[in-house]
């Protein structure tokens, strides 16, 4: 972790994640399968599983299930 994130929390970075794990989120409205690449305090960025990314808002965000 970079030392600046430990004394300002609010800091942005433009860093992709590197986690590859492989999630199961489910909206209000859609389930989702994939990697999360992107996120920040309001929308998550998923890589699903068919190629196409989308952009989940995590206020709709019912659960997230690591597969």
């Amino acid at each position: 972790m970079e030392l600046s994130k430990l004394f300002n929390p609010f800091a942005k970075t433009s860093k992709q994640m590197e986690d590859h794990a492989l999630y199961q989120i489910i909206t209000n409205s859609h389930n989702y399968c994939g990697c999360i690449v992107h996120q920040d305090e309001v929308m998550i960025k998923l890589q699903s599983k068919e190629g196409k990314p989308v952009k989940i808002l995590k206020e709709n965000i019912r659960s997230i299930v690591v597969l």
